[in-house]
C-alpha cells in the first residue's frame, strides 16, 4: 500500500546523469547469424574459450523478416461502453496464443501505449515485438506482495519456451500516488549527495519510494514486487532492442535452468526495490552459455552472475553498477571489453562477490580489457594485457600473466 510517511526525508535529487545506450554495431551484430569460433585465436591457456564462442542463440537472433508476422495490435482507441482500459494483457496473450497454435510467429504491437495489469506468457516459438523501445511502451500496473520480499512474480515471462523473443519495445512499471507519477528512490550519479552508508542505504531498501512533491517525502509500498522479464526453463530465446525501466523489484531475471539466451541491445535502468532478498538486480543471470551485448544497465542495485551460471558472456557493455558474483556461480563466466564506470556513493566495487555465507564464486571466471573507474578510487585494472580473475575480496591477476594470442578471449568471426 502507499501513503505512510517515513521519517528523514531528503531534499530533490539533482537531475541524474544518463548512461548512454550503447551504440548499434555497423555491420553485423554480434549475434546475429554466422558468427563462428576464431580457430586462430585458439589459445590453451584458456580452454573455456569455444564455450564462449557458442554463447547465446544458437544459430544467433533470427533476423526481423525471417519468422512471419501472425498479427498486428494496435493501441486501443476506445474502452469497451466508455470505460477505461486498464489492462491490454488480455487480447495481447490471446493473440500469442493463437501464433502459437500456428506454429510461432511474430505478434507486433504497432507504437503507442499499452496496459498490462495482467500477467503475460510468450509461447515457443513467438516472438514479441514492437515498433521501436521508443515507440512501443507497455505501462505494466501489475501489484505483489508474498511472503518475504524474497518472493516475487514476473511481469512478462518466457518460461518453459524455446526460439521465443521479446524485440524492440519498452516495458516500464508505473506506479502512481494520489494521481501522479512515483520514480524509483534514487541519486544524481555524477555527485556523492549520499556521503554515508546511513544515507547511502535508504535508496538500498525495500518498500521505499521516493514521492515527487513539495515536501519531498518517503512514501512507503509494500506490493511492488513485481519482476519486469523472466527468462526460465527457456532455450534459445533472447530480449533484444528493449528498454526495460523502473521494475518493481528486478529488470530481467535469466533462471538457472536457462541455456543459450542473448540479450542485446537493451536499456535496462531502474528499481523500486533495491533491498536484500533478491531485489534491485537489473539483470540476474543464472543461466548457462548467456550472452549479453551492447547493453546499458544503471540505476539498480547489481549485475549478478549467480546460481549455476556458467560459460556466460557480457561484452561490450556500458554498466553503472557492480557486476556481483553473489552465490555459487558454476564458473567460466567471461567480463571483456565493457565500460564500467560506478558512481562515488554505489555501495559495491566494479567486480564483487558475495559474503561469506553465500559461498565462493565459480573457478575459471575471466575479466579482460574493461574500462573500469571506481569514482572513489579511481581507474582500476587499466594494464589491458593482464587478465584477471576473482581472488578472495576482488579481483587478482591471473597466475602466470598470459595475455590471450590475438588479443580476445571471446574470439569469434564471420563465417
Amino acid at each position: 500500500m502507499l501513503g505512510t510517511t517515513l521519517p528523514r526525508p531528503l531534499p530533490l535529487r539533482p537531475a541524474a546523469m544518463e548512461l548512454p545506450t550503447c551504440p548499434a554495431a555497423a555491420g553485423p551484430a554480434l549475434g546475429d547469424p554466422g558468427w563462428t569460433f576464431d580457430d586462430d585465436a585458439d589459445d590453451t591457456h584458456f580452454p573455456a574459450m569455444r564455450h564462449w564462442a557458442a554463447a547465446g542463440v544458437r544459430g544467433g537472433i533470427p533476423p526481423r523478416a525471417a519468422i512471419p508476422v501472425r498479427e498486428r495490435l494496435a493501441p486501443a482507441a476506445v474502452a469497451p461502453a466508455g470505460g477505461v482500459i486498464d489492462d491490454d494483457g488480455p487480447r495481447i496473450q490471446a493473440a500469442v496464443d493463437a501464433a502459437s497454435l500456428l506454429g510461432g510467429g511474430v505478434v507486433w504491437l504497432a507504437a503507442g501505449a499499452y496496459r498490462l495489469a495482467s500477467a503475460l506468457a510468450l509461447r515457443s516459438g513467438v516472438v514479441l515485438r514492437g515498433d521501436g523501445a521508443g515507440a512501443t511502451t507497455v505501462e505494466i500496473s501489475m501489484r505483489f506482495r508474498g511472503d518475504s520480499a524474497a518472493d516475487k512474480t514476473p511481469a512478462v515471462s518466457l518460461v518453459g519456451v524455446s526460439r521465443s523473443g521479446l524485440e524492440d519495445l519498452t516495458l516500464v512499471y508505473v506506479v502512481t500516488h494520489r494521481g501522479r507519477r512515483v520514480r524509483p528512490l534514487d541519486t544524481d550519479w555524477a555527485t556523492d549527495y549520499f556521503s554515508k552508508y546511513e544515507t547511502r542505504g535508504q535508496a538500498f531498501k525495500n518498500e521505499r519510494l521516493y514521492y515527487d512533491r513539495p515536501g519531498f517525502a518517503y512514501v512507503a509500498a509494500t506490493d511492488l514486487y513485481v519482476d519486469l522479464v523472466w527468462v526460465k526453463d527457456a532455450i534459445d530465446c533472447w530480449v533484444d532492442g528493449c528498454a526495460v525501466l523502473d521494475a518493481g523489484s528486478n529488470g530481467v531475471i535469466i533462471g538457472r535452468d536457462s541455456r543459450h539466451i542473448t540479450l542485446r541491445g537493451n536499456t535496462v535502468r531502474g528499481s523500486f526495490q533495491k533491498g536484500p532478498n533478491g531485489n534491485g538486480y537489473g539483470i540476474n543471470c543464472a543461466g548457462r552459455s548467456v550472452l549479453a551485448v551492447r547493453n546499458s544497465v544503471s540505476h539498480v542495485r547489481h549485475w549478478a552472475v549467480q546460481c549455476g551460471a556458467a560459460r556466460c558472456v557480457i561484452v561490450d557493455n556500458t554498466i553503472g553498477v557492480d557486476l556481483n558474483f553473489h552465490q555459487r556461480d558454476d564458473g567460466d563466466n567471461l567480463i571483456e571489453r565493457n565500460r564500467i564506470h560506478i558512481p562515488t556513493w554505489h555501495l559495491w566495487r566494479a567486480f564483487q562477490r558475495g559474503a561469506a555465507f553465500h559461498g565462493d564464486p565459480g573457478k575459471g571466471n575471466l575479466f579482460f580489457r574493461n574500462d573500469v573507474v571506481q569514482r572513489r578510487d579511481g581507474r582500476l585494472y587499466e594494464d589491458a594485457g593482464t587478465v584477471w580473475t576473482m581472488g578472495t575480496a576482488e579481483p587478482a591477476p591471473v597466475d602466470g600473466g598470459h595475455c590471450p594470442r590475438k588479443g580476445a578471449l571471446y574470439a569469434v568471426k564471420r563465417g
